[in-house]
């Protein structure tokens, strides 16, 4: 069993594309679009980050952003030179024009740890490994 989110926005899905394939160096695999008159309204994409599948869509309905009901992990080992580089540069993307609740830096508990708000109001927290 796997377990994907699925993230919903206010009819701004084709800019949050545009930042999450930047951020995580990535591109999306499927995307569907309404077949009459729907513009730039994104009935469903998905991308994937190192074999998970995040899925997405413009919503019918007005969606609060803020609720800070949802927040996405991405766990990477700091160790790794090449995923923390990739961590830094999701980490550094996705800050510009959201809010930095924790910098991406050592923490007691981690090695290197942050949490955002992207300007979608979407919650990423940034992982690398416990301290032992």
């Amino acid at each position: 069993m796997k377990v994907s989110p699925y993230l919903y926005f206010n009819d701004n899905c084709s800019n949050a594309i545009t930042l999450y394939e930047k951020a995580f160096n990535t591109k999306v695999i499927a995307q569907m679009m309404p077949d009459e008159g729907g513009g730039s309204f994104v009935a469903h994409a998905q991308f994937e980050i190192d074999g998970d599948t995040i899925f997405l869509c413009d919503a019918e309905q007005l969606v609060k952003t803020g609720e800070h009901n949802l927040m996405i992990t991405i766990q990477f080992d700091a160790e790794d030179n090449q995923e923390l580089s990739a961590a830094q540069i999701a980490f550094n993307t996705l800050k510009d024009d959201g809010e930095v609740i924790m910098p991406l830096e050592e923490a007691p508990w981690s090695k290197c740890f942050g949490i955002l708000i992207d300007k979608f109001g979407v919650k990423w927290n940034m992982c690398g490994g416990t301290k032992q």
